[in-house]
């Protein structure tokens, strides 16, 4: 097997497919490595952390294209013939779990044996050491399968070939809506040559150790906020006034890295301070807790109290949105029912990080494709024009984001009325959330500084 193995996409599918990914579904894809060069052909396997199902092999796949990739996913996704065969092509193969009955689990050694040969011939092996995926930005205790196949590569080509892995982790501004942001951050390759001596000793001390060591890679690249019992404070602490200390570091808050950065120090200074101050630390998270409660009962979003807009923008907006309403309604009329139909099929699947997942998948393949091609045969039967068609079905895309983007502009807008609302006719209660909201960010800065 060639070590310079393609993918099986075609190559206008997989640009297709890119295109819907890295603009119709998500509003910027950003690719941070921290080593700009994986060593040529040789055997590698990735560790990612596991955010958002499909989505996250999606962004892997779409950023290491010049080599094959393997995914080991969970067995109880292959439940279908038409569900395997697409996971098949895809890269994916099935590891069994004792909960998929102890007589599958001998399938894993064909499957394994099988990647450690993908792994020796130049394909990239992804795994998911957690086992699991979460809607929360942490990481979770990482099993060892992907340390034992590395290491049994390497092995099995009796130690003459250098194995990497390579930590990865992706990070989302929303794991749910289309048009949010992505960033695939890779890290530092690390070469298992080091303890191939005490692997031969010792195996699984080889594997802990190495274990411990990929891990907190993949911690330094991802937000990890590990204190589960205060994540909804902290977490909303970071998006409301953690945007403020990341202005006033001249760090602008809507670039997603520059976003992680500013916010995988608040949290580490955070875990600092509930060791040295816990009664600072709760404090500061019943503040957050207060100003979300706040924010929910008066439906009024953060960007809004912080920095209300004058009337003269909001007239502003207003004209605006008249003046580019037929835009918005030729983008609405072409993209509501492609984009309806798979939350439609996916409103009875349980776990919610599988629907983005699902939505993205069917929107790639299925319902864009499928309606842009009628839409192209019914203008062609009544323009007989190629030119128009053409010129037609390549501004669909973009109306489509301008849709997009047009309802949540108005949705903003709706809440700056309100924002008005409260400040002219509920005095007390405006002066309660700017209060509230001033008082956090005294707090979070002081610890800051």
């Amino acid at each position: 097997m060639s070590s310079k193995i393609k993918n099986k996409y075609s190559f206008l599918l997989f640009w297709w497919i890119k295109f819907v990914h890295d603009v119709l579904y998500y509003r910027k894809t950003y690719v941070r490595r921290v080593a700009h060069t994986l060593p040529k052909d040789s055997p590698c396997v990735i560790a990612c952390n596991h955010q958002n199902s499909l989505n996250d092999a999606m962004a892997i796949i779409l950023t290491m294209h010049r080599r094959k990739i393997w995914f080991l996913a969970r067995a109880d996704i292959f439940s279908g013939k038409i569900q395997k065969k697409f996971l098949n092509s895809l890269g994916v193969l099935p590891v069994y779990r004792q909960r998929d009955g102890f007589s599958n689990l001998k399938n894993n050694f064909d499957i394994f044996d099988k990647a450690e040969k993908y792994l020796l011939n130049g394909c990239l092996i992804c795994l998911y050491p957690e086992a699991k995926h979460q809607d929360r930005h942490y990481l979770g205790q990482f099993y060892l399968s992907y340390i034992r196949l590395a290491f049994n590569a390497a092995a099995a080509a009796d130690f003459t070939k250098e194995v990497f892995i390579l930590p990865c982790a992706n990070h989302y501004s929303d794991y749910f809506a289309i048009q949010s942001d992505i960033l695939i951050n890779y890290g530092t390759p690390i070469s298992l040559v080091p303890y191939y001596e005490l692997y031969r000793t010792n195996p699984r001390l080889a594997q802990e150790q190495v274990n411990k060591l990929v891990h907190s890679k993949v911690d330094e690249l991802m937000l990890n906020i590990q204190d589960t019992e205060n994540y909804d404070a902290i977490y909303n602490l970071l998006n409301n006034v953690g945007n403020d200390y990341a202005y006033a570091q001249h760090v602008n808050a809507k670039k997603l890295p520059d976003k992680l950065r500013i916010d995988q120090y608040i949290v580490k200074q955070l875990e600092n301070l509930k060791v040295n101050d816990i009664a600072c630390f709760n404090a500061i998270c019943q503040t957050s807790e207060q100003y979300s409660i706040l924010q929910k009962r008066y439906q009024l979003t953060d960007n809004c109290i912080a920095k209300p807009y004058s009337l003269f923008k909001i007239v502003y907006m207003f004209i605006g949105f008249v003046a580019t309403f037929c835009i918005f309604v030729l983008g609405f009329i072409h993209h509501i029912i492609p984009y309806l139909i798979p939350k439609i099929v996916s409103r009875n699947i349980k776990d919610p990080l599988l629907k983005p997942s699902f939505d993205l998948a069917i929107i790639t393949l299925v319902t864009i494709p499928i309606f842009y091609i009628i839409y192209g045969v019914i203008l062609s039967i009544l323009f007989h024009c190629f030119w128009i068609t053409l010129v037609y079905l390549i501004a669909l895309p973009f109306c489509g984001i301008f849709t997009c983007w047009w309802l949540r502009y108005a949705i903003n807008w709706f809440n700056m009325l309100k924002t008005k609302f409260f400040k002219h006719f509920r005095r007390s209660i405006w002066e309660t959330l700017q209060g509230t909201r001033l008082h956090l960010r005294d707090m979070l800065f002081k610890v800051l500084q």
